[in-house]
């Protein structure tokens, strides 16, 4: 079996391979997916039988950013299938619970990475994951607390973008209210300051 190490290493021989001048070309990301996906499949199933979770977590981490921060030709939708397998790993992290890489440690490390250093559809994705996933109360607090701080500061500019984070925001306070199991009539009257296509399809769900 590979080792942590070797794992790491082969995800930057990987990129390395794909890359020409700073960019991956639509053949090479092809390659580039499917190594990414066979790499993310098989040291998620050799980690984690040897109890490895935080090693894995970092791994996937790492395939996640240096995903996400290096320009491509993506038309043929490989993002998606790579994702995809990176929550696999995710979910074998977070189902473990390991006293090592434990919720509020995984947790930490989903906000620390919605500070817009991450391009925004690769963001889009930590952050659905951090909403729908952690329910122990100190953490749905955390989850309150931020998203009505970062609705605060988005609302002080006019950016037609932030205005857009700040829906999105709402829109996902009301999961956490619900998994917070605030009255339903609470949840309601926030729901009426969300301006999403989607807000009626949610709060359908939450009800």
């Amino acid at each position: 079996m590979p080792t942590f190490k070797e794992y790491r290493t082969a995800i930057n021989q990987i990129f390395a391979s794909n890359t020409r001048g700073g960019f991956i070309d639509y053949y090479h990301c092809r390659r580039l997916g499917g190594d990414m996906t066979d790499l993310i499949t098989e040291a998620t199933k050799e980690l984690s039988s040897y109890g490895e979770y935080k090693e894995l977590f970092d791994l996937a981490n790492k395939a996640f950013l240096k995903w996400g921060k290096t320009d491509k030709d993506d038309s043929a939708g490989d993002t998606q299938i790579f994702v995809y397998y990176v929550e696999q790993a995710w979910n074998q992290v977070y189902e473990a619970n390991d006293v090592r890489i434990t919720h509020a440690k995984m947790y930490d490390w989903f906000e620390k990475h919605l500070d817009g250093s991450v391009i925004d559809y690769m963001e889009d994705i930590l952050f659905e994951y951090l909403i729908h996933h952690f329910p122990e109360l100190d953490l749905l607090q955390r989850k309150q607390d931020y998203l009505m701080n970062r609705i605060e500061k988005k609302l002080q500019t006019k950016e037609s973008y932030d205005r857009f984070d700040v829906d999105r925001c709402r829109e996902y306070l009301l999961y956490v209210m619900a998994d917070m199991q605030k009255p339903i009539e609470e949840i309601r009257e926030a729901a009426k300051d969300t301006n999403t296509y989607s807000v009626k399809e949610t709060m359908a769900e939450i009800e």
